[in-house]
């Protein structure tokens, strides 16, 4: 879900950028901040619900990947 929230930002964002017509910018606008705001609500949730983590000990990390690994053989 974060992923595709991400590319309709980044979508949303040239496509404003681009927009020739002041309505049609103006919408698309809009559009970018709700999206914006709507990424941060799920961001928020899968760093409470500990299914993201944004600022991971790279330590701590990699030992979690190699257990993962482990536990896939």
């Amino acid at each position: 879900m974060l992923v595709s929230s991400k590319a309709s930002i980044v979508t949303l964002a040239k496509a404003a950028v681009e927009a020739v017509n002041p309505q049609l910018r103006q919408i698309l606008s809009c559009q970018l901040t709700n999206a914006v705001n709507e990424h941060f609500r799920l961001s928020d949730i899968a760093v409470n619900k500990q299914w993201y983590n944004s600022n991971p000990n790279l330590e701590q990390q990699i030992q979690q990947d190699v257990k993962e690994v482990q536990n896939l053989s």
